[in-house]
């Protein structure tokens, strides 16, 4: 699945702890119960990766792994086959919370 937005911007972004936090939160708690970040410490960064373990609905652990799209530049989140079906749902939520809280945490990055 791909996200519109340039990964070194991304890359960026979930480097700050804060803006992070941010660029995934729920705007209700509701929300915030759907998917919130497991743990800020097992937040890898690399130069073309980053993995992000998330906690949905309480019960299903997920570690997101977004790469560098080769051909565009922007933000893609890595699956297998079968993965790419199973957490499809997941996947677009986090692609819309993403989307939703991208130019308040990019305003925050000037």
């Amino acid at each position: 699945m791909i996200i519109s937005k340039k990964f070194n911007d991304f890359k960026s972004i979930v480097n700050n702890e804060e803006k992070r936090k941010s660029l995934f939160r729920g705007s209700n708690l509701w929300q915030r119960y759907q998917l919130w970040i497991y743990s800020n410490k097992q937040v890898v960064v690399e130069d073309d990766k980053i993995m992000i373990p998330f906690y949905s609905g309480g019960k299903h652990h997920y570690n997101a792994v977004f790469i560098r799209n080769k051909e565009t530049g922007e933000v893609l989140i890595q699956n297998s086959k079968i993965g790419s079906n199973w957490w499809f749902f997941l996947n677009k939520l986090i692609c819309k919370r993403i989307e939703k809280n991208w130019e308040k945490c990019w305003d925050e990055q000037l």
